[in-house]
């Protein structure tokens, strides 16, 4: 006849087998939901510190360009409208009544002509003083 031992335990094998296949299909199906979700979070990290990342870079652009970048533009501007002034100045320099002899344009001619002498010394070979106080 039929032996119920080995009956019994045959079943109790297939039905323990088929709850492990079935366990092991819901445990793959998590893993999966688990790294979909993972990749998500990861994607909204990601754009996250892109974001940040942009906000602060431009944060410092800005900073940059008002504290360096506009300060130099305004005193290069400032600097052209001196210059054009000063090169204004010079043009008309042949209708001044000393103008052969004007103290100006010999300082600006020997400046230009010899860059290593000391500009900034008003006495020539001799002692004298160009600096005319009148």
């Amino acid at each position: 006849m039929f032996n119920w031992v080995d009956i019994t335990t045959a079943i109790i094998a297939a039905l323990t087998a088929g709850g492990w296949l079935v366990s092991r299909h819901k445990r793959s199906q998590e893993a999966e939901e688990h790294k979909t979700k993972i990749e998500a979070m990861e994607a909204k990290i990601t754009a996250s510190l892109r974001d940040s990342e942009t906000k602060y870079t431009r944060e410092a652009i800005e900073i940059y360009n008002e504290q360096v970048v506009k300060p130099i533009r305004e005193q290069s501007q400032r600097n052209t409208e001196k210059l054009a002034r000063l090169e204004g100045a010079i043009d008309l320099a042949p209708n001044c009544r000393i103008y052969p002899d004007c103290i100006i344009l010999k300082q600006l001619r020997s400046a230009s002509n010899d860059n290593h002498r000391d500009t900034e010394k008003l006495e020539d070979l001799d002692g004298h003083s160009d600096f005319d106080p009148c």
